[in-house]
C-alpha cells in the first residue's frame, strides 16, 4: 500500500541513514510482540504488533510471516496515536510472506501497528502462527535498536462453534497470566480490544461492563479458587 511519495522519500532516507551507519547501535533493547487471537472464517481481523516502550522505534523494516492458506492479507494500519508513512508489497499473489516499512511522520516514537488480515471462507479449524522475519528498528537518530519478537497466531474457531471461555482475553484458547496482563492494560487504557469476541471473554460476571472485577474472577481462576466456564453466545 503506497501512501504517498513523500513516504516512499522518508523511509528510503531513514534505511539508507541505517544501513550506512552500521556503527551506530543503540544499546537499548526491547521485544517486539505480535498478539494472539480468534475468529471465524470470512471475518476480517487486526492483530496488533507492539513495540516495548523502551525501544522508542521511528522507523521499522520487516518481513511478515503467515499461512497463505488460512490468512489473506489486506494491509497494515497504525493504531490511532500515531501517525505513520506505511509501504508494503501485498499483491492478489501473495500467499505466505510480504514485506513492509513503516516510518513515523514525524520521527517520534511508535507504538505499534496493526496487520489486518480476512480468514479465508474455506479455513480449516486451527492455531496459525504469525511473526516477523529480517527485522530491522531505527529510533530518531538512525541508530539500530536490538530486539526480541514475541510470535503470535490467529486461532480459527469452528464456524458452527458458539461457545468461548471466559476469561480467554488474548483468545488463545487457554487462560493464562498473560490474560492478567491484557485485561489490566485494557482498563487502563494501553491495550484495545481487536475483536468482538473479547468483551465476552472479559466480562466475567456479565454485567455489561469491564473493570476491575472482573481482573479478580481470572486471578482467582488461576488460584484454583473460582474456576471460571465456557459459555454460549448467539
Amino acid at each position: 500500500m503506497k501512501k504517498s511519495i513523500a513516504a516512499v522519500i522518508a523511509a528510503i532516507v531513514i534505511l539508507t541513514v541505517n544501513v550506512l551507519s552500521v556503527d551506530a547501535i543503540s544499546d537499548r533493547t526491547g521485544t517486539v510482540t505480535v498478539a494472539n487471537i480468534s475468529a471465524k472464517p470470512g471475518e476480517a481481523v487486526s492483530v496488533a504488533v507492539n513495540f516495548s516502550p523502551d525501544l522508542e522505534v521511528s522507523g521499522a523494516q520487516f518481513d511478515v510471516m503467515f499461512d497463505g492458506s488460512a490468512l489473506i492479507p489486506v494491509g497494515i494500519a497504525e493504531f490511532d496515536n500515531n501517525s505513520l508513512d506505511i509501504l508494503d508489497n501485498i499483491t492478489d499473489d501473495t500467499e505466505d510472506r510480504f514485506s513492509a516499512v513503516i516510518v513515523s511522520t514525524d520521527i517520534s516514537a511508535i507504538e505499534g501497528f496493526n496487520l489486518n488480515f480476512k480468514i479465508s471462507e474455506d479455513c480449516k479449524p486451527g492455531i496459525y502462527p504469525l511473526t516477523l522475519e529480517k527485522l530491522r528498528l531505527s529510533d530518531d537518530e538512525a541508530n539500530t535498536l536490538s530486539s526480541k519478537i514475541i510470535s503470535g497466531s490467529v486461532r480459527v474457531l469452528n464456524e458452527e462453534s458458539n461457545e468461548f471461555q471466559l476469561g480467554d482475553v488474548d483468545l488463545n484458547g487457554s487462560v493464562t497470566v498473560a490474560d492478567v496482563v491484557f485485561l489490566s492494560n485494557y482498563l487502563i487504557d494501553e491495550y484495545q480490544f481487536t475483536v468482538d469476541l473479547q468483551f465476552l471473554t472479559a466480562d466475567i460476571d456479565g454485567d455489561k461492563e469491564i473493570n476491575v472485577k472482573d481482573l479478580i474472577y481470572i486471578v482467582l481462576h488461576l488460584s484454583g479458587k473460582h474456576l471460571l466456564e465456557e459459555k454460549m453466545f448467539s
